[in-house]
């Protein structure tokens, strides 16, 4: 019955994880339908740093920093904790689906579109990139595992400069990113977490 009643617990939270992103997808998807034409904003980073195509990288980096932290997640035994996981992640993909309309930004690639294909693009701030690694980052925080934390922090690195250089995102969808995931996270922390993983 326990066994089940974990199972059931795992379920609803990662569908939860789903559900936020499908309403994020949907989100960016009709944005430029309720806001078409959206200029492009001024950026300090972008006028005084070169244009590099990378925003394949980016996506790259995101990627590879999910498989990680299923690896980590295994590896430290932290399986009991997925639920509190996806809930952040949920949390922080439904806050960017409400924040994209309040401070629509037009997107500042010279051509949007070209990074991963299956997914809407436009839905600046905060960027779901850096936010999603950064998250994954602050999980590692109480591993005793220097590496693992070191790792994390240095593709979040990596993920904010391939957006700038790539004029994948704003600094302030970065910076948003790092604050506004910071706060889910430590909310999580010290409010949910006890309820949210498995006993």
């Amino acid at each position: 019955m326990e066994k089940k009643k974990r199972e059931i617990k795992i379920a609803l939270d990662l569908g939860f994880l789903v559900l936020c992103g499908g309403i994020l997808y949907v989100a960016t998807f009709f944005l430029y339908k309720v806001y078409p034409n959206l200029a492009l904003a001024k950026d300090f980073l972008f006028s005084n740093t070169p244009y590099v195509n990378i925003l394949w990288l980016a996506d790259l980096l995101v990627t590879l920093a999910a498989i990680s932290f299923v690896i980590y997640m295994i590896k430290h035994k932290k399986v009991k904790e997925l639920p509190f996981y996806a809930v952040m992640l949920g949390v922080y993909y439904l806050l960017k689906a409400v924040f994209i309309y309040l401070t629509p930004l037009g997107n500042p690639h010279p051509s949007p579109g070209t990074g991963l294909t299956f997914l809407p693009s436009g839905g600046m701030f905060p960027s779901g990139h850096l936010g999603t690694v950064f998250l994954f980052f602050l999980f590692t925080l109480d591993s005793k595992s220097k590496y693992w934390k070191g790792y994390f922090i240095i593709l979040t690195i990596f993920e904010a400069v391939a957006m700038i250089l790539s004029r994948g995102h704003y600094t302030i969808d970065l910076v948003g990113a790092l604050f506004i995931a910071y706060t889910v996270w430590k909310i999580g922390s010290e409010h949910f977490k006890k309820r949210l993983i498995i006993k």
